[in-house]
């Protein structure tokens, strides 16, 4: 017991305040964590769910050109389907060998540390459908996510809520330490008398 005795603070002001600082603390870790961790499942989710949808639209516009032989329309538009997106490059790969690439000109320029990147690479798979009409096969349309956009944008609201986390416990401190300091610092005096 005696060792706890000498570990505790002396004072009834900050016993109260290493007390009310762990307490804090937990909250704020246990708060921030819970709220990144359903920040990164959404960001990996939502470019997924979104990917779904525009390939089948690019792939009813591929396909109406592809029949007809009309490559030059395929290009086109792999490349308005890429731009201001979250991918990276889109892809019609021909049966007969034929490849037809558009990439992104959009780049992201924020930062991502390399292990997000490789994270994000390793949750978001290429996007594959099959080009046929009336049974027959033409070839793939694959559309390759931007992971170093996706992994910025999660590193830059990880930021974002770690610079809020410790400004909120920064400021819940000192506002508790005042509090504390006029509240029972009378007390104190009190029991010096």
């Amino acid at each position: 017991m005696r060792l706890i005795d000498r570990l505790l603070p002396a004072s009834l002001t900050h016993r109260v305040f290493a007390l009310y600082s762990v307490t804090l603390l937990v909250f704020v870790l246990f708060g921030t964590g819970a709220y990144l961790l359903r920040e990164l499942d959404q960001e990996i989710e939502q470019p997924q769910a979104a990917s779904a949808m525009l390939v089948e639209v690019m792939a009813q516009a591929v396909q109406d050109s592809v029949v007809i032989g009309d490559y030059d329309t395929v290009g086109r538009t792999l490349d308005k389907g890429v731009q201001g997106s979250l991918f990276a490059t889109a892809l019609f790969l021909d049966l007969q060998g034929g490849r037809i690439q558009a990439d992104s000109r959009t780049r992201s320029a924020s930062y991502a540390p390399g292990w997000l990147v490789g994270w994000v690479q390793g949750r978001l798979f290429d996007v594959n459908r099959t080009v046929s009409v009336g049974g027959k096969d033409y070839g793939v349309l694959r559309l390759q996510f931007d992971t170093r956009a996706v992994a910025a944008h999660i590193w830059s609201v990880t930021v974002t809520a770690l610079a809020l986390a410790l400004f909120s416990l920064a400021a819940g401190l000192a506002l508790i330490r005042f509090a504390l300091g006029r509240w029972l610092g009378s007390l104190e005096r009190l029991r010096g008398m």
